[in-house]
């Protein structure tokens, strides 16, 4: 009993350092957040004073690091597969999921989540018809299991744009879509991306494969 209650006071020391640590880092990421946006304003200002060609406003758009929990989600509907690792039913073994899957009607609209360029359309085996945004500073959103695909590739596109509809189902898949955020080829769970509210109102997770 003696060891247990170590243990557990141990434990909650960890719990309280780590919280300490957490709440201190999400200060600091606020602040250097404000300071990076008073910097542009700033920059902006004096670029449009300057008058001299140089367009330095187009230079210092908001970056989608910004939007870190801001972001809207791409479609209107559930997570039934969520980022990490889901146990597969059938074949007993763990899979890593690198996205979110989305159930939602076929012909539902699919939009992008930020501002930022066509780099890839196409066929890609086991996800279907694709569609990835690079949204600048190394991050690119995924849409796959997509049809009706509207903007072309090198084409610039904004946020809440339409870029396809959600296809019908695939293999054991209902009508959905498949979706990613990547920084670099890194792929980095959406739950840190889009807006708590709508996850949470969202998400209702089911085992791999169901």
């Amino acid at each position: 009993e003696n060891n247990i209650k170590r243990k557990e006071l141990l434990l909650a020391d960890e719990h309280q350092a780590k919280s300490k640590l957490i709440s201190q880092l999400d200060r600091e990421k606020k602040e250097s957040m404000k300071r990076i946006k008073t910097l542009r304003d700033e920059t902006r200002e004096i670029a449009t004073a300057a008058g001299d060609g140089v367009n330095l406003a187009d230079l210092l758009k908001p970056s989608i690091y910004e939007q870190i929990g801001q972001l809207t989600a791409p479609v209107t509907g559930h997570v039934v597969q969520e980022f990490g690792l889901l146990d597969d039913e059938k074949y007993k073994i763990q899979l890593s999921h690198k996205g979110w899957r989305y159930s939602v009607r076929s012909g539902s609209p699919v939009s992008s989540i930020f501002d930022g360029k066509i780099i890839f359309i196409g066929n890609i085996p086991s996800y279907g018809h694709t569609v990835v945004i690079d949204h600048g500073d190394h991050y690119y959103s995924v849409y796959s299991h997509v049809t009706k695909i509207k903007p072309r590739l090198n084409e610039e596109i904004r946020r809440g744009q339409v870029l396809a509809e959600a296809g019908p189902a695939v293999g054991d898949y209902g009508d959905g879509i498949y979706f990613e955020i990547r920084h670099f080829s890194e792929p980095e769970d959406p739950a840190q991306w889009i807006t708590k509210s709508q996850y949470k109102q969202a998400s209702i997770n089911q085992p791999f494969g169901n």
